[in-house]
């Protein structure tokens, strides 16, 4: 074989190995790129998975909050045709049968003076008798001390004067949006220092006090929840 013929075979060989490399490395960048690919279609699976659940989880939880909902409405509108029946079955007797008085603070053992009474109550229309309640006190002082008092409800009847017959001098309203849960009296034999009106959660709505001593004991009257402070009892 000539000398030429070898250099010649040499060379092509040379060439194909050249072609091969090139190949070879352009097929790993190919492999490369396709498992790119399927990395970033995993990852997109993924994603597509977690917002279908989160999705949903979001429709369920709309549905639990519209049950929710929906129970709140109905127990809301059993409570209000609970309501409606006690209204529809008022007993104005009952009623009058039912009423309170306190039994806390009592000047002498006479027989006690109620007002209003239970004929004028009677004399009241239903509708009247359950909203009934005290809407203004008036007051009058003698020696610095509480010695008279006088009551008007909301449907305007007012009370005689009660107590000693100094002059009526003060007054005060009693806001209508706030129900009387409690009284609490000072009193000392023979006349009253302060008359405090509560809510239920112990708060002040009206207080009134004498103007001199301020001396006696503290007495409290209970108004039980749903009632309504109308009148007084005098003994």
């Amino acid at each position: 074989m000539a000398a030429e013929d070898l250099s010649s075979t040499s060379g092509f060989t040379e060439v194909c190995e050249k072609i091969k490399k090139q190949m070879q490395e352009k097929l790993d960048r190919i492999t490369a790129e396709i498992m790119r690919m399927e990395d970033e279609t995993e990852k997109f699976i993924e994603q597509t998975k977690n917002f279908e659940n989160n999705l949903k989880a979001g429709e369920g939880k709309q549905e639990v909050e519209e049950m929710d909902f929906g129970l709140q409405v109905k127990a809301k509108e059993e409570k209000k045709e609970v309501k409606e029946k006690e209204v529809s079955h008022f007993s104005k007797e009952e009623a009058l049968a039912s009423i309170k008085h306190s039994e806390v603070y009592k000047y002498d053992d006479g027989e006690p003076t109620s007002w209003p009474t239970v004929e004028m109550l009677r004399e009241k229309s239903d509708e009247t008798l359950k909203q009934l309640r005290v809407k203004n006190l008036e007051w009058g002082f003698l020696n610095g001390v509480i010695v008279s008092l006088r009551f008007t409800l909301n449907d305007g009847t007012t009370s005689n004067q009660i107590g000693n017959s100094e002059k009526i001098n003060e007054s005060l309203e009693f806001p209508q949006d706030k129900s009387i849960s409690s009284v609490k009296i000072k009193a000392d034999v023979g006349w009253i220092n302060q008359l405090v009106f509560l809510d239920r959660n112990g708060g002040e709505i009206k207080k009134i006090r004498g103007r001199g001593r301020d001396s006696g004991s503290w007495y409290t009257f209970e108004v039980p929840e749903g009632e309504n402070l109308f009148g007084f009892r005098v003994a």
